[in-house]
């Protein structure tokens, strides 16, 4: 299968296509969890250690940001 994505020129564009793709690995995410052969507990119990992982490394990868922005600023 080939996907063609075009970029969006504005900075709006852009978001909405992250926000986009975000969603779509969410769907992903839960649509394989529901299809796992386990009770639900274990399923909801893999769905929030998948959720903290992701917020982990939104965390670190929003303060590496910060940090880089402010090394470029000195």
């Amino acid at each position: 299968m080939k996907i063609r994505v075009f970029m969006p020129d504005t900075e709006e564009g852009i978001q909405q296509l992250k926000m986009k793709v975000a969603e779509l690995h969410a769907v992903a995410i839960i649509d394989g969890i529901q299809k796992l052969p386990c009770e639900a507990d274990r399923k909801l119990q893999l769905f929030n250690t998948i959720k903290a992982e992701i917020r982990n490394r939104a965390e670190k990868i929003s303060q590496a940001e910060i940090n880089r922005i402010k090394v470029s600023a000195i």
